[in-house]
């Protein structure tokens, strides 16, 4: 039958993820699976944990997106957990021993069944559970990670050093992450690959006039809009941008802040974001929001992007807002500046200093054609590096070389 011919044909990848909540690693496999020949591939997302409704209200969750894209999505059953392991005392380390074995046999069952050539796993527990399973099932195994932190820790450290020994491939979205990781390995990954974020252009519902009633903010065209799309956590450096708002009202009154993203995770930084904007004196220009739709409606009202984060590998909103063509001032963090070179597709300030971003901001509202000039060159990039298609391509690449066939002449 043509159609089994086809489908025996194609590589047969999953993707392992600990949970489909909102997130930048998340996001960056919902548009890999989104963009991936499938007319070659094979593609199936496993997470480790079941829908919870409560989790999800509290960490939010993509699991519609994916079904809305057409992804198939299988998870292993167990509850989801911040840690498997909550503690060395006997009964918990039995506990999470008994916990790690059901996944791991319902994983690898998971694998024989669908014939899955390759193993896929993205960050923290997933690598861990995938690299076994890779071994267990004698399938090559690729892990996607940014930050050394979650192995960096008692008990976890000989774990972590197994876990990128053993994978045969390691992929990272930045070169400053890459080499983070490899430095706080033993030896460096031999198969170390950085493979950027591929973020599709954020669709709209909703326009500019009905976002600007939305959030109270003038229609006047003279009225600025200055925007922060990201997790409402403290590394995002949303704190940061306050003290930089103040600056920025004294000399441009005519301005508003908005800081939007999910806040599930951590509700009362929120209120900390809240309170300091009372400190401040400027609550009545800034809008702290969850944006419960689609984050293109966010973006129609951002005239200057700024990302003040603390800690970050290659954050998607800066992928987005290139996308958009918004001008942006960004911190100096993680693989930030391999995204947005100052003077040229951006401006970059360093972390931790509201004087900096303050500056960068009141320079693209006082000087129109460099902000206009930055976030032509920014869309530029993007397009030349950041499209889903560039990343997807280059994935497919790899895991066609360690699978060790070309689905296309198969």
């Amino acid at each position: 039958m043509p159609g089994r011919a086809e489908s025996v044909s194609r590589i047969r990848v999953a993707s392992l993820i600990a949970t489909l909540g909102f997130g930048g690693s998340e996001n960056r496999l919902l548009s890999f699976a989104r963009t991936i020949d499938r007319s070659r591939f094979e593609h199936l997302v496993i997470t480790l944990y079941r829908p919870d409704e409560d989790y999800e209200r509290r960490k939010g969750t993509l699991r519609q997106a994916y079904q809305d894209a057409g992804v198939e999505v299988l998870d292993l059953g167990e509850m989801p957990r911040s840690r498997i392991m909550t503690s060395r005392r006997p009964v918990d380390l039995a506990r999470a021993a008994s916990t790690m074995t059901r996944l791991l046999l319902r994983l690898c069952g998971v694998i024989r069944e669908r014939r899955i050539e390759l193993i896929d796993a993205q960050h923290a527990t997933a690598t861990l559970f995938g690299v076994m399973a890779g071994a267990l099932t004698r399938r090559p195994t690729t892990v996607t990670h940014y930050f050394p932190y979650y192995f960096d820790r008692p008990g976890m450290r000989l774990m972590g050093q197994t876990v990128f020994a053993t994978a045969d491939a390691f992929i990272c979205d930045s070169k400053a992450h890459s080499d983070l990781v490899n430095r706080w390995l033993v030896r460096p990954h031999p198969r170390s690959l950085v493979i950027p974020n591929g973020i599709p252009v954020p669709l709209t519902t909703r326009t500019r006039t009905q976002m600007r009633r939305e959030l109270d903010i003038p229609l006047d065209a003279g009225v600025r809009v200055v925007g922060q799309v990201s997790r409402l956590i403290p590394y995002k450096g949303q704190r940061v941008l306050l003290q930089a708002a103040r600056t920025v009202l004294a000399e441009a009154p005519n301005t508003y802040f908005v800081l939007t993203g999910y806040a599930g995770e951590d509700p009362p930084y929120v209120e900390t974001l809240k309170q300091d904007a009372r400190d401040l004196g400027i609550a009545d220009r800034v809008r702290i929001v969850s944006w419960p739709g689609a984050i293109g409606d966010v973006w129609t009202i951002v005239d200057i992007h700024a990302h003040a984060s603390i800690q970050d590998s290659l954050p998607v909103a800066i992928a987005e807002g290139m996308s958009l063509g918004k001008p942006a001032v960004v911190t100096n963090v993680g693989g930030v500046e391999e995204m947005v070179t100052h003077e040229q597709t951006g401006l970059v300030v360093p972390m931790r200093n509201p004087g900096a971003l303050a500056a960068g901001i009141l320079r693209l509202l006082r000087e129109p054609e460099t902000a206009v000039r930055l976030g032509a060159e920014a869309q530029r990039r993007y397009d030349q590096r950041y499209r889903p298609e560039a990343m997807a391509r280059a994935l497919e690449a790899l895991f066609v070389e360690l699978v060790g066939r070309d689905p296309v002449h198969a």
